[in-house]
This record gives C-alpha cells, sequence and structure tokens, in this order.
C-alpha cells in the first residue's frame, strides 16, 4: 500500500479513514506493529484549483485496537465455552438413554429365579460398573450445565441450621460405613438467627460433597466436625458466614491445593480405591461462587484439612 501522504499527493481525492500499523525494521525480528494509528487527510485548493496543501491527521488508536482484540476473543471464549457445553449436554443425555436401559435390563435378569448364583454374581459386576458409569455421566452433565448457567435464578435467605442437619442425615450412612464420626455441635438459640443467601438446593448440594469428601478420604475411626462463624460486615464488605468442615485425613501439600477445583483432578486419590471421578468438588466450587461466595482449603501434610464454605448472611 502506498504511503497514504504520497497517495493523497497524488490522487488528489480525500483519504478515507484507514488504521495502518507501524513496525520497525528490526533485523532478525518479525514485523509486527507496535503502533497502530487512523489516517485521514484531505487536499486544500485554492480558487484556480492549484493545489495548495494537503492535511493529515494521525491519530493514535493503539489502545482502541487492543480493546477490540480482548473484545473479539472473549467472545470467542465465550462461544467456544458455550459450544462445550452444548456438546457435553448433548452427548451425556445420548449416553444415558442406552446406559439406563442396560442398568433396568440388569435388574430384571437379577430378580429371575431362574438363573444361575454364578451368572448373577457376574452380572451385578456389569451393573455395578453401568450404575458407576451412569454417575459419572450425570456429575459431566452437571458440570456442564453449572458452566453454562450463571448465577442461580432465586437466592434467598437459607437457614443454616436445619439444612445442616439434613446433609448430616444424609452423609451419616457413608459415615457409618467408614467408620467415621460426624460431630454437629448441639443445636442452640443463637443457631435461628443464622441465615445466609443462597440457593436452598445448590447449598444442600455443596455441603453434601464437603461433606462426603471430608469422609471418604478420612482416616478409619476419623473425625468430621462441621463448625460456622459470623463474621460482621466491614470497610464495605457485608457480613459474611464462614462453615468449616474439618477432617482429621492425610492432609493436602501446597501443590495439591493450588490443584483442587481442576475437573477431573483427584490428586492421586485414583490409585486410592476410593470411588470418585473429581468433578464434585470443582462443581461445589463453582457452584458457592455463583451464589456470592467461595470455598476456601486449609490442609497441611499429615493434619487433616478444613474446608470453608463462605457465603453472605440474609
Amino acid at each position: 500500500v502506498d504511503y497514504p501522504v504520497s497517495r493523497l499527493l497524488q490522487q488528489r481525492q480525500p483519504l478515507p479513514p484507514a488504521v495502518y500499523g507501524i513496525v520497525s525494521e528490526v533485523p532478525g525480528q518479525p514485523h509486527v506493529p507496535h503502533t497502530w494509528v487512523m489516517v485521514t487527510g484531505y487536499p486544500q485548493f485554492d480558487r484556480d484549483g492549484v493545489l495548495q496543501r494537503v492535511i493529515v491527521a494521525f491519530v493514535d488508536v493503539s489502545d482502541q485496537r487492543q480493546a477490540e482484540a480482548l473484545r473479539l476473543a472473549k467472545e470467542s471464549a465465550e462461544a467456544a465455552s458455550k459450544a462445550k457445553s452444548l456438546f457435553l449436554s448433548r452427548v451425556s443425555h445420548e449416553l444415558r438413554t442406552p446406559l439406563n436401559a442396560i442398568n433396568g435390563f440388569s435388574e430384571l435378569v437379577l430378580m429371575d429365579p431362574q438363573v444361575p448364583p454364578a451368572s448373577k454374581d457376574k452380572l451385578r459386576h456389569v451393573l455395578n460398573a453401568g450404575r458407576h458409569l451412569l454417575k459419572l455421566i450425570n456429575q459431566v452433565l452437571d458440570l456442564s450445565q453449572v458452566e453454562s448457567a450463571g448465577p442461580p435464578a432465586a437466592l434467598q435467605a437459607v437457614a443454616l441450621r436445619p439444612l445442616l442437619a439434613d446433609c448430616v442425615a444424609l452423609c451419616s450412612p457413608l459415615a457409618q460405613a467408614r467408620g467415621v464420626e460426624l460431630d454437629l455441635p448441639a443445636e442452640t438459640a443463637d443457631d435461628a438467627l443464622l441465615q445466609v443467601l443462597a440457593d436452598p438446593t445448590r447449598l444442600r448440594q455443596v455441603l453434601i460433597n464437603l461433606l462426603s469428601n471430608a469422609i471418604k478420604y478420612n482416616r478409619p475411626e476419623g473425625l468430621v466436625s462441621l463448625r460456622w462463624e459470623a463474621v460482621p460486615a466491614a470497610d464495605g464488605a457485608p457480613a459474611l458466614l464462614r462453615l468449616h468442615v474439618r477432617d482429621t485425613g492425610p492432609g493436602l501439600n501446597a501443590a495439591q491445593q493450588a490443584a483442587l477445583f481442576q475437573p477431573f483432578n483427584r490428586l492421586g486419590a485414583e490409585y486410592s480405591g476410593i470411588e470418585g471421578h473429581g468433578l464434585g468438588l470443582s462443581i461445589a466450587h463453582m457452584l458457592a461462587q455463583a451464589m456470592g461466595g467461595d470455598i476456601l482449603v486449609d490442609s497441611a501434610p499429615g493434619q487433616g484439612a478444613t474446608f470453608t464454605l463462605q457465603l453472605r448472611q440474609a
């Protein structure tokens, strides 16, 4: 492309706005523009039509171009994320349909008294594997829905104590099977005042995940305790309520804590024989953030772990 001033002198026609990149001619380095300018210009003639001067304006638009590039990159990333979520949702749905049929027919065959016991044992392995796969598919679908749904539609005041009691009751069979004690403090008069701003269903999902993880990754005859504290509003920050789930498990080192909320990352537990897919905690973390809160972890090897769910007080 001709230099704009030269083109203006030759054509003697106004230059429409155009953006050009300015590069530095450095040997051995790629010619990448370091500055972007928008160039406009027009000629000026006297009464006889003789060219007297040309006026050319150079406007630095590097910041605007960078902002536009960031906007396009953001839109592209959002489109890719939506496409991924849609793909996961459709694939998960298509996989669940035949898998439900496999599990259902396996259950029917197990009920048949004419099936030999040896065959039933093999069939139970098929059914257990099918249920395990179905659980994984449901978690993948849940993950894609959480990523694409955004914040819960209805945040409301939720009484914490009754919800905690329900979650402990649901997790008690798992704790008994693992030989782990669940410690929920006795109810006090002040407990009736504890309310958080949350989606009740999503909050229950987060708490059950934290409790079940603390049970599964604990030691035999270990302890899982629940404690909470109210943090008053200060310096413009809202009043918070922090719920601590403490376990007496092996604990986590700094590298494990840094990768804690990555989907499908089980931090080496995939070799421990403990069931799981590495999705529950990442889903719980996203749900907590969608409700305006967060999940924090405090741990050290050999000292157990404390997961803190932080939400706004209602």
